[in-house]
């Protein structure tokens, strides 16, 4: 389905994209995968996604600011995860299971391209709770890439969007941006750029734009 919302193309256009289900296959994807492998208890594993994502001070917003380490959430998470025959789940490389199935998308990879190929500027804001899982030869195609654990702040904030247009040096109207989640894409509006929510067919959306006659 292709999305309902309009964009225009802007003068000195940059294509900002999210990381987890936009360059790459659903996260959601690769955790069903790793739980189901794993025979991980999903009542449990959604349990602590909820508490996670809803506290401001989570071990997961805090591993996105860079404030703790990856085996500190992987501790975290293991904690309050069992499998389905009630034992606990190990702590170590828990991170790297639960990504592994995760891929780039590659109909995505190809906007990227055709962006590029058109002399648009390309960048990646994304949020990192384990930065291995990053595709490093689709990541060096990017004129900037900024993950919030370098950058000691994560989206919604405002500042995530500010460290990006800093790195980049353009201003906020040039910039479209691409996420997975909705709050993301609202702040992203605050901060002045023109946003849309992942879902298939944006793709589509997006390549026309790009192919579009550029504003006089």
């Amino acid at each position: 389905m292709t999305p309902e919302k309009q964009l225009h193309r802007p003068t000195t256009p940059v294509l900002v994209l999210d990381w987890g289900g936009v360059l790459s296959t659903p996260i959601q994807d690769s955790f069903d995968s790793w739980m189901l492998a794993a025979e991980i208890d999903p009542e449990s594993f959604m349990r602590v996604m909820r508490e996670f994502h809803n506290t401001a001070d989570s071990p997961l917003h805090r591993r996105e600011r860079g404030e703790i380490s990856v085996s500190e959430l992987e501790e975290a998470l293991a904690r309050q995860l069992v499998t389905l025959a009630g034992q606990p789940v190990s702590a170590d490389g828990l991170l790297a299971k639960m990504f592994e199935h995760l891929k780039p998308n590659y109909a995505m990879v190809q906007v990227v391209e055709l962006a590029r190929e058109n002399g648009w500027k390309t960048a990646v804001l994304s949020n990192v709770w384990d930065g291995d899982h990053y595709d490093p030869d689709l990541m060096a195609q990017f004129d900037a890439v900024v993950l919030s654990d370098l950058v000691g702040v994560r989206k919604p904030d405002l500042n995530a969007y500010e460290a990006l247009i800093n790195a980049l040096g353009v201003e906020t109207g040039d910039c479209i941006f691409v996420d997975d989640m909705r709050r993301n894409v609202l702040a992203a509006e605050l901060a002045g750029m023109q946003a849309i929510q992942y879902q298939p067919g944006v793709e589509v959306l997006l390549s026309e734009l790009i192919t579009s006659a550029a504003p006089k």
